[in-house]
């Protein structure tokens, strides 16, 4: 868009369209702030000039296996847990180190 100025002349003149009388930008109604329908979302995924097929089609897949499932499961690997339980050694072992020099140096 840099380098481009039929686009930076057309973002200009959204933005002036956007902008109130106060000067502050008028990002949309208050009182209307509806979701977009999953239909409203594909077609902008569609509209996306610099996405690859492959980027598509990845957001096409993911929004929709997030709307047949209702929630966003989030998974966790076995390698996941590892990382987890060695942080958890890890700090367990200089907290109880730090602890034992300093109940040895008190005697």
């Amino acid at each position: 868009m840099a380098d481009d100025p039929v686009n930076q002349q057309q973002f200009m003149q959204d933005v002036a369209a956007a902008e109130g009388p106060d000067g502050y930008i008028n990002l949309g109604d208050p009182n209307n702030l509806n979701m977009p329908s999953l239909d409203e979302v594909l077609q902008l995924i569609e509209q996306m000039k610099d996405l690859s097929e492959e980027e598509r089609e990845n957001l096409r897949e993911n929004l929709l296996k997030y709307t047949q499932t209702g929630t966003n499961v989030v998974s966790h690997s076995t390698w996941d847990y590892t990382i987890f339980l060695a942080m958890i050694i890890l700090i367990m072992v200089v907290f109880v180190q730090g602890e034992a020099k300093t109940l040895y140096s008190n005697s």
